[in-house]
């Protein structure tokens, strides 16, 4: 699948980290792919099963796919939420697609959301400091989320709210237009992931299902 699809949803905007770390408090959720955990549990020297154990829970329908914990504060603050500034993620470097994608999120991607976000989450959206937007990675990004949320969708226990079926209905419009255009070699690949089919690379479910106010990377 091209990118052409999220450039298009992409190409205005700006945004610029101000390393507030408000995206990491608040209510949400955040969604660990298989593959990513062994990644942060060798990052912190820890063995898979004792990462597990102390730093997530089981949420899901599916084998492997695991939720963090909170840090157990009156601010529910993502539990790799430094506790000495409040600011700074302990494991940035091998931090869940999820994180890594925002704020390039489908459901941010309507001006009302984008907006909401704006103004009670990030002040990095739209920040008049921010540097020209490089569209191809922020295209990157969008279509990365727009794939994890389709699987996470698929995994959550929890029920589907009107929202985040539209969410869905939105990011499949998405993938099934390219489909008709380019073919389905690329849609067959993540539905095998989608469905817990071994592929080429393992699969990738990831990213994270939330609810309304959500914070940034604990946001959706």
């Amino acid at each position: 699948m091209t990118l052409e699809p999220f450039k298009s949803l992409v190409a205005g905007r700006r945004f610029s980290c101000t390393m507030c770390g408000k995206c990491c408090t608040g209510d949400g959720e955040i969604w660990l792919a298989p593959e990513e955990i062994p990644r942060i549990a060798k990052h912190l020297n820890l063995s898979t099963q004792r990462f597990l154990d102390t730093y997530t829970k089981q949420y899901s329908k599916y084998s492997g796919w695991r939720m963090l914990k909170t840090a157990g504060d009156s601010g529910q603050s993502c539990v790799f939420l430094s506790p000495l500034d409040g600011k700074t993620c302990l494991v940035h470097s091998v931090r869940p697609s999820q994180c890594s994608t925002y704020p390039w999120w489908p459901e941010l991607m309507h001006d009302g959301e984008w907006e909401w976000e704006k103004t009670n989450i990030c002040e990095g959206f739209d920040h008049p400091d921010a540097p020209p937007l490089d569209v191809e990675e922020a295209a990157r990004q969008l279509k990365e989320a727009n794939t994890m949320t389709q699987l996470r969708l698929l995994a959550s226990t929890v029920r589907v709210t009107p929202k985040e079926m539209d969410w869905a209905n939105r990011v499949l419009v998405w993938e099934e237009e390219e489909d008709e255009e380019g073919g389905s070699g690329a849609g067959e690949g993540e539905a095998a992931r989608a469905k817990g089919t071994p592929t080429g690379q393992g699969g990738k479910p990831g990213s994270a299902a939330g609810k309304k106010p959500e914070k940034g990377g604990k946001r959706n």
